[in-house]
């Protein structure tokens, strides 16, 4: 089979010499007579997995982004250093996905040119990273018995030192052509040094043999085209045994993205579970991603198949590429989402609550904070109380001072102390602002006027009647917890954090009560006071929970509709991300905690909606039960969404008429309402009866 035109001769040079690194024109190519080998392409395998390996580490660290403020201060609290890690954290996932994506589109062009893949030594590091990291090298390769072997003049030993260093290897190469066997060998001697030779060497050091050629009196000479380089593999090739197997950058980069996934699983295992909510979100436009990428993928997958002779192979490729089309072409039937929904049904916009005020446009529990968090239009301010040593309760977060104050300068021999050792006076004369513009943990802090960074610095700790006071001035809410729980003197602070609300006049409705320690105790003594529970309902639950306040990742969708059917407020902390916003805006949440209030503010609609189009969908009567059909027409090129989101629906046709009359079944009442309602729409082409409905 003929192969067919690649590209051009400058374009497969300029493909080769930057994936091989070696300047090697496509003359020079063929005349070398250079062949992918199965090697080759059990590294471009490798590279293609590495390249999907890090792909998807990139989504895993878009979706950490919401939560990486928590990391911040888990950082700090252990070894009192603050840095905005996320910065890192792109910057190192960028570089990774950078490295393995060139290459990759590098391998892919070059397979569409009929060039070989023959990756740069740079990339697969071998010999000479080995023997740099394995100890002992004098003992293990003693040089001179290697010399004295081979007849070599110790002259020219010192180029072959690129055998350690990839940039005394670049000067091996090059060096002059003076590596010659000593002439005056016997031709007996010569054959008794390529049996050592073999033996030693093994493989390697017979093939390296072959190159040689006779000269002089039964002496042996290298060849001089690449006599360096071939010297230098012979003198290399006993240490190759020694060695593990051959190292590579792109096992580098596995091994970091793996490493990655394995401290994500140990120290922060609630994220996998937030990349199964930023499925609800992503999903549809995941899924065009991917067919997009495979389809791209089909140019040169089918240029190898061309050009392949290996019958079982072309087979077994056109079988792999097919499953996974058809794989494609089926996922609709399981993707779901709260934001596909007819417009009219969106629920009202979750209330917004102020994650310790607006931490992201002042510094956190300050009053500051609290003015910049009514201004977002924040319904409630969310803190932390602490109890002073002479009973005052004061706002808080962390149980020692060392991270929002000033207190190493002030207060130095007491700074590691628990806040609950210090009295109000000495709390009193803490900075709680300076320390917002000096470590900056958001980049929001930037953008800050003259005016806003002026009143930062005067910012001291607040008292939790001062903030009490603010709270009913500015007719918004507070909720609080009451820290830290396992104090001896808990009960003391339940009884002194009571008495300042009571005295404080605001009204007992406009107070959350958080804590769970002697929660009955409150509702006794302050029965007005709102009591929110940081648990899901319980089966045999004696008294009907109002209020619940729990983590984003541990509330399905359909758990948010059924509380809000029951009339149970919802709020889900900590959710700063659009994306996060709009699935549980379209879930149905009451209201969400969160330190980007000045962002969710701004949102009028879900940043998507899927809803469906009269034109596109045409329920068609059935003999049992209204099922749903679905038909495309002409006015799925295109449709308008919500938010200024426009999405080729020409390209999202399945999906839309799959989900959608997935929604419709349910609704008509065909499915079980656990049943997605990509199955759901599957099911009902199922011939219709009444003893078949899915239940």
């Amino acid at each position: 089979m003929a192969d067919p035109p690649g590209c051009c001769r400058s374009c497969a040079t300029c493909l080769l010499c930057l994936y091989s690194c070696q300047w090697i024109t496509a003359k020079k190519e063929k005349r070398k007579g250079l062949r992918t080998t199965k090697c080759d392409y059990s590294w471009f395998l490798f590279l293609f997995c590495v390249f999907l390996f890090t792909l998807v580490w990139l989504y895993f660290a878009i979706i950490i982004l919401n939560d990486f403020h928590n990391f911040n201060e888990f950082i700090f609290k252990q070894r009192k250093l603050w840095l905005d890690w996320s910065l890192l954290l792109l910057i190192a996932t960028a570089v990774l996905i950078t490295y393995s994506a060139v290459l990759l589109v590098l391998a892919l062009c070059l397979q569409l040119c009929g060039q070989p893949l023959k990756l740069h030594w740079l990339h697969k590091v071998r010999d000479w990273w080995c023997r740099e990291m394995v100890p002992g090298l004098a003992a293990l390769a003693p040089w001179e018995a290697v010399t004295s072997l081979l007849g070599l003049r110790m002259a020219a030993v010192t180029p072959l030192s690129g055998c350690v260093s990839p940039l005394s290897w670049a000067a091996a190469v090059s060096a002059p052509a003076t590596l010659l066997w000593d002439g005056n060998i016997p031709l007996a001697q010569s054959m008794r040094f390529r049996a050592q030779l073999q033996t030693q060497m093994g493989e390697v050091g017979s093939q390296a043999l072959q190159g040689l050629r006779r000269k002089g009196r039964g002496g042996f000479c290298l060849p001089c085209q690449g006599r360096a380089q071939l010297a230098c593999r012979m003198l290399c090739a006993p240490l190759t045994a020694l060695c593990p197997a051959p190292q590579t950058l792109l096992i580098l980069t596995a091994l970091v993205v793996a490493a990655a996934f394995i401290g994500l699983g140990i120290k922060w295992a609630e994220e996998w579970r937030s990349a199964r909510v930023s499925l609800q979100a992503t999903g549809p436009f995941l899924h065009i991603g991917i067919v997009g990428g495979m389809t791209l993928l089909a140019w040169p997958l089918a240029s190898f198949i061309y050009r392949t002779h290996n019958t079982g192979l072309k087979v077994f490729l056109l079988l792999v590429y097919c499953t996974v089309m058809i794989a494609l072409y089926l996922a609709p039937l399981g993707i779901t989402s709260p934001c596909i929904m007819e417009e009219n049904q969106l629920p009202p916009k979750p209330a917004l609550v102020g994650h310790r005020g607006a931490p992201m446009l002042a510094p956190e529990n300050t009053l500051m904070s609290l003015y910049k968090a009514v201004d977002c239009d924040v319904q409630v301010f969310e803190t932390d109380v602490m109890v002073s040593a002479d009973g005052v309760p004061f706002l808080m977060h962390d149980e020692e001072l060392t991270r929002t104050t000033n207190v190493q300068a002030v207060f130095p021999e007491r700074a590691a102390l628990n806040s609950t050792a210090f009295n109000w006076t000495d709390l009193q004369q803490l900075d709680a602002g300076s320390w917002f513009l000096e470590r900056r943990p958001f980049p929001t802090v930037q953008s800050l006027s003259a005016g806003d960074r002026y009143q930062v610095t005067e910012q001291r700790i607040p008292s939790l009647e001062q903030a009490l006071e603010a709270a009913k001035q500015s007719n918004i809410s507070i909720m609080f917890d009451l820290r830290p729980e396992n104090h001896s003197d808990y009960q003391s602070f339940v009884n002194a954090t009571l008495e300042v609300i009571l005295q404080s006049g605001i009204p007992l409705q406009q107070v959350l009560w958080l804590p769970d320690g002697f929660r009955e105790q409150v509702k006794q003594q302050a029965p007005g006071i709102q009591q929110v529970y940081g648990r899901k309902r319980l089966q045999n639950e004696k008294e009907s929970l109002l209020h619940v306040n729990l983590p984003y990742q541990d509330m399905s969708s359909e758990e948010i509709r059924q509380y809000r059917q029951d009339n149970i407020s919802v709020n889900l902390y900590v959710v700063n991300q659009p994306w996060l916003f709009s699935v549980l805006w379209c879930s149905g949440v009451s209201s969400v905690t969160t330190n980007a209030c000045q962002v969710l503010k701004e949102m009028k609609h879900p940043i998507w909606l899927l809803v469906s189009d009269p034109s596109i969908l045409h329920p068609a009567p059935q003999p049992c039960a209204p099922a749903i059909c679905g038909s495309l027409s002409a006015a799925a090129l295109g449709s308008q969404l919500p938010g200024g989101w426009l999405l080729p629906s020409a390209v999202l046709a399945w999906e839309h008429v799959t989900l959608q009359k997935g929604l419709l079944a349910q609704q008509a009442g065909l499915c079980h309402q656990h049943t997605t309602p990509g199955w759901c729409s599957w099911l009902v082409l199922l011939p219709c009866s009444p003893a078949a409905r899915i239940s």
